[in-house]
């Protein structure tokens, strides 16, 4: 119950945090169109009669929404990634040519709804408007999409990377690592379980009762009390068992557990 209060109230304050994202653009963008285009007053201007420009305000606001969304999903998943490698964070050209692409797409979209929707200007004359409080607003958005698309490409590549380099480390680990889940399913083993047990990960991956199925009999009664206070987020070092291997032989060993936090 705390675990699911403390995720909705983070979803609470992402949404007011967007909100007044988008309400500050909302006021400046009418603050800008005042003072620096004097097209109309400032009260006026935060309620703008032209279509095209409610359209192009209010798409703006949208896209500011969803960008604020996306990098804060994506900050958040770096905070819980164990291993961030920041050397796999490359803006090579490429990213960059695609970001400038997608920006393209956008202006010729923009230039596109502009002729076909509001007929202020004809043909190719729409792709560069006159209006110099539309121009600026388009340009903006052209950046705004180069900036995140070079962002959200980076931050993906960061992220691959990590989980590439922390699976490199677990699998080569030479203890019998498993990630087992808040819901109590088995998630990973490393390959050291088979030098171990003589299964496989993927044998052990298969078993109905994981874990236990692979304990000696006179101990799993005692194994699955400390399985259950592992469940609980406790921490144990090296609590001693033994193995059935698969050749039927006694393996001893020790076990330690951690809980993600």
């Amino acid at each position: 119950m705390a675990k699911n209060l403390k995720h909705r109230t983070v979803n609470i304050r992402t949404v007011f945090i967007s909100f007044v994202i988008g309400a500050g653009y909302w006021f400046v963008d009418g603050l800008i169109d005042d003072l620096v285009f004097r097209h109309q007053p400032f009260v006026k201007s935060l309620f703008p009669t032209e279509p095209h420009e409610l359209w192009m305000r209010s798409s703006i606001t949208c896209l500011l929404v969803i960008c604020y969304f996306c990098i804060k999903s994506l900050a958040d998943k770096f905070q819980k990634s164990a291993v961030i490698n920041r050397k796999s964070i490359i803006i090579n050209r490429k990213t960059v040519l695609t970001a400038v692409g997608f920006a393209l797409l956008y202006w010729f979209f923009e230039g596109s709804v502009h002729n076909a929707l509001f007929f202020d200007e004809p043909g190719f004359q729409s792709l560069f408007p006159k209006n110099s409080h539309e121009l600026w607003m388009r340009s903006f958005v052209f950046c705004l999409i180069i900036i995140f698309s070079i962002y959200i490409h980076s931050a993906i590549t960061g992220l691959q990377g990590s989980k590439e380099e922390f699976r490199a480390i677990a699998d080569y680990t030479y203890d019998w690592e498993s990630w087992i889940g808040a819901d109590g399913r088995t998630l990973w083993i490393n390959p050291a379980v088979e030098r171990m047990t003589g299964y496989t990960a993927e044998e052990c991956l298969a078993m109905t009762d994981y874990h236990l199925a692979l304990i000696h009999k006179d101990e799993r009664k005692q194994m699955a009390e400390a399985f259950k206070r592992a469940s609980e987020g406790t921490s144990e070092n090296d609590l001693p068992f033994r193995i059935v291997h698969k050749d039927r032989s006694i393996v001893w060993a020790a076990i330690s557990w951690q809980a993600f936090l």
